[in-house]
């Protein structure tokens, strides 16, 4: 899973990372030169109509050479918001006054000059010099204001893709472990190799060779489900039903066995046995006890009454070169199976009379249906069998 968590947990936010810091760049860079642009072309044009207008304000004084009122012109001007240096020049472009403003000493940015003119004849010159900041920075507040909106949107980013990838990483670690062999060392392409291999694979033929399995087939009747089916709100009862479902699947997966397709309100699972262990009537009818008192705990506390009868029946699993022929047998078996739970009174767990010589069930309490009949119940497991079952019961409840 190491490569797996590098793979998706570093590579996804460094790949969004990326993509923002390009998506960045393309639109700020040009929004900013477009800005900046702008400022410059306002301010060139506000220092040129204040030049203009200096222009024509100090002509006459400028004729009659009245320094006082020309001062006067240019400290008027500089306190304008702006405005760094004013100046006149004459005709010699000799300097004849100028007003700066006292806590500035640079030059401006934007300094236009424009002439003093009487007629057709130009007396002198006037300078306007604009600070360097004065227009950039009301432009440069929408570009911060979009850098720090660019920047959020790029930690959201990062965040989301680191926790995408690390989420995937933990779900094909999950599905890699659950692979044959080694799953430390496989990546994603070998996962996807694995996973088309059957698909790519020839279809094996089956053997035509007869092999037989021994099985256990355990049948539970819930006898009054109709009835309540017909009483209860269809949501409730689909609610119960519900329940009662994940119950049977988490005692399969403690008894190791499989549940088959059920009919008429009986319930049909199956337990294989092995080569090397025989223990598949034990398991049914360790199952069945456990289902029968779980499933009235449980479905009582919902204020139900589950009326259950079991049944275990020895069977063969002869598998052949044909699905129909194997379906078949199955369904013998069932219908023997059928047949011993309807004997069944409810509460109980009643064995046929293989079952009931079955070697893994010696230590089991058993007693006839009837006198003289090959039927048996069960009637306890032994007290050792007993405390296994309570210990089981209280993890199937508790999981």
């Amino acid at each position: 899973m190491g490569d797996i968590f590098r793979t998706y947990v570093k590579q996804l936010p460094v790949i969004a990372l990326c993509f923002s810091l390009f998506s960045g760049i393309v639109t700020l860079l040009p929004l900013h030169t477009q800005l900046d642009d702008l400022a410059t072309h306002q301010a060139q044009q506000l220092s040129l109509t204040l030049a203009n207008q200096l222009a024509k304000a100090v002509r006459d004084p400028l004729i009659h050479r009245d320094n006082l009122s020309l001062q006067v012109e240019l400290d008027d001007l500089v306190t304008v918001d702006g405005v760094l240096r004013t100046a006149v020049y004459d005709i010699n472009q000799r300097l004849i006054a100028q007003a700066r403003r006292s806590r500035e000493s640079s030059d401006g940015a934007y300094e236009q000059r424009s002439p003093v003119n009487i007629e057709n004849a130009t007396v002198g010159y006037v300078t306007v010099a604009l600070e360097p900041e004065f227009m950039s920075d009301s432009f440069s507040r929408p570009v911060w204001l979009l850098t720090g909106i660019w920047l959020a949107c790029t930690l959201l980013l990062v965040f989301i893709a680191y926790r995408l990838g690390n989420t995937l990483s933990s779900r094909l670690g999950q599905l890699i472990a659950q692979l044959p062999g080694d799953s430390d060392g496989r990546d994603e392409l070998a996962t996807l190799e694995h996973r088309m291999e059957p698909l790519l694979a020839i279809p094996e033929q089956k053997s035509p060779s007869m092999r037989k399995q021994p099985a256990a087939l355990l049948g539970i009747a819930c006898r009054n489900l109709p009835r309540l089916e017909a009483l209860l709100n269809r949501e409730h009862f689909e609610t119960l039903m519900g329940h009662f479902d994940r119950l049977i699947d988490r005692t399969l997966q403690l008894y190791g066995g499989q549940r088959l397709h059920g009919d008429h309100y009986n319930i049909y699972l199956e337990f294989l046995g092995s080569d090397q262990e025989d223990d598949q009537t034990m398991n049914a009818a360790y199952c069945a006890s456990a289902l029968l008192r779980v499933a009235a705990e449980t479905l009582g506390s919902e204020g139900i009454s589950v009326e259950l009868a079991a049944a275990v029946s020895p069977a063969i699993r002869q598998r052949s070169g044909s699905t129909l022929l194997d379906e078949l047998d199955q369904g013998q078996h069932l219908k023997s199976l059928r047949e011993l739970l309807d004997k069944a009174a409810n509460g109980e767990i009643l064995l046929n009379r293989d079952s009931c010589q079955h070697p893994s069930v010696a230590e089991f309490e058993l007693a006839p249906l009837t006198e003289g009949n090959s039927l048996c119940r069960l009637v306890q497991l032994g007290e050792d069998n007993e405390n296994l079952l309570t210990r089981q019961i209280a993890l199937l409840k508790h999981h």
